[in-house]
């Protein structure tokens, strides 16, 4: 239950802040990270079932200038499928390039919230997007798994035409880590990102296994984190 909060105008300059706090936190050093993603029925009889697997790798590099990230995608064989990579702008939609097939053919990038490959993850939640957005109020304080968290609602840098959009996020108060995120259309939760277990590096922190689902879906889908790597000097 949120708890009331100071009401604010929207583009607060302290959620500014916050999130730059936020971003801080992320670690600065190149790092790859493998892990696979499962999606999974959640409702009926086929409750827990798998619909869909694919591997991942994330080259991360968010202590350049400016922050990026390259998302591929493979099939449990190994195959290539996509690629896209994200460079991130303060208060502005990342710029993204795209590669799919197998020869990763470079291509036009889709809309950075469609989903990715059938799952209820779009690229925008995969790449963290609305971190880097600004413009922003709070909402108040909440308890989510046992921790205090401030809680923002964000508008995207560009307005989604014909619907009403928002991201609200749970911010843990001790740590700055992001622990949900819910993205709302015209009133009402379209889709929630949890955070299931974090990886910490040195005095920063990285997302290890999160989960998504749509609302309404038959889906649920999970992102488990298996290695970080720091590649060695080139």
């Amino acid at each position: 239950m949120l708890s009331a909060g100071k009401s604010t105008v929207a583009g607060d300059p302290a959620v500014a802040r916050l999130l730059d706090d936020v971003v801080a936190r992320l670690p600065e050093e190149k790092l790859v990270v493998e892990g696979i993603a499962t999606v999974r029925q959640r409702e009926g009889m086929r409750r827990g079932m798998v619909e869909d697997e694919f591997r991942f790798t994330v080259e991360l590099e968010l202590g350049a200038d400016p922050p990026r990230a390259g998302y591929a995608l493979f099939s449990m064989s190994g195959v290539p499928l996509e690629h896209m990579e994200v460079v991130h702008t303060v208060a502005a939609n990342p710029q993204l390039v795209y590669r799919k097939g197998a020869t990763l053919e470079p291509a036009e990038a889709p809309p950075i919230d469609e989903f990715v490959r059938g799952s209820d993850l779009t690229w925008r939640d995969l790449s963290l997007a609305f971190l880097w957005w600004r413009k922003g109020t709070f909402s108040g304080h909440d308890r989510l798994r046992g921790r205090t968290c401030t809680v923002v609602d964000l508008l995207p840098p560009e307005s989604t035409e014909g619907r009403n959009e928002s991201v609200r996020l749970w911010i843990d108060d001790e740590s700055l880590m992001l622990l949900q995120a819910e993205t709302v259309v015209d009133g009402k939760t379209v889709r929630r990102l949890w955070v299931r277990s974090v990886k910490q590096i040195a005095d920063r922190w990285m997302l290890k296994d999160m989960e998504v689902e749509s609302y309404p879906g038959r889906r649920r889908t999970r992102m488990t984190v298996e290695e970080v790597s720091a590649p060695g000097p080139s």
